[in-house]
């Protein structure tokens, strides 16, 4: 298979280091922004050739993943939205790795809202990418364990824990033909938007002791803290 392989900082490194160190043919590599080091240096060790489209829907850039003929765009971490006529290139499927159970955690934060909405435990799911968001088939999920004492980063790293293998599996199944997606009832559940910095304003005299733990630790450094 060939594969078009989208994405960004530590969960798109890990998978694609796992899958090039597996032998999969990755002929390109698409990056969120230039300045994505770790992806960089990842395509330069292996020798992938690299680029950053920064509009993926636009017709030039449809033209740039025509000509690779690939069987299989990976999104791992790629955070741009692409559309119907991109998704539709490849020969067999789109797919991304989401760090959410679905349906009930569509959208682009659904670590941090889950934190902050107090879940005991997390799903994170591979689905065949469609044109809605986050409500195509499931191909693969795995639940995780939150303690209270976890944030968004332990979080992350449990979710680039298990994404790796995951991918691999699926993508086994994919190139044995069978893999047997799941359905989604994306018309459910709830979307959660990118999360910004008022979200971590914290009303003490409202809260409860257990509201505000879960905005510190949801809210957390990488993303601007709460206050």
């Amino acid at each position: 298979m060939i594969i078009i392989y989208f994405g960004k900082g530590e969960r798109g490194a890990t998978c694609l280091e796992t899958i090039l160190q597996a032998h999969y043919n990755v002929a390109l590599i698409v990056l969120q922004s230039e300045g994505d080091r770790q992806m960089t240096d990842l395509a330069d060790r292996y020798g992938i050739k690299h680029i950053v489209l920064q509009d993926p829907n636009a017709p030039e850039s449809a033209k740039i993943l025509q000509a690779e003929k690939a069987d299989l765009f990976i999104l791992g971490g790629y955070g741009k939205i692409i559309r119907r006529h991109i998704i539709d290139i490849p020969n067999i499927m789109c797919i991304n790795l989401h760090g959410g159970a679905l349906p009930a955690y569509k959208g682009s934060s659904p670590m941090n809202w889950a934190l902050r909405n107090g879940e005991t435990s997390f799903k994170v799911s591979i689905i065949k990418v469609d044109s809605g968001v986050d409500t195509s088939p499931i191909l693969s999920e795995q639940e995780q364990a939150v303690t209270l004492d976890d944030t968004i980063v332990t979080l992350h790293q449990k979710a680039n824990a298990v994404f790796p293998k995951m991918l691999l599996d699926v993508l086994r199944k994919i190139k044995n033909q069978t893999c047997q997606p799941m359905p989604n009832p994306g018309n459910e559940g709830g979307y959660y938007p990118l999360r910004f910095a008022e979200d971590g304003f914290i009303l003490f005299d409202q809260f409860t002791a257990f509201e505000v733990h879960n905005r510190i630790r949801a809210l957390t450094h990488p993303y601007p803290c709460a206050f």
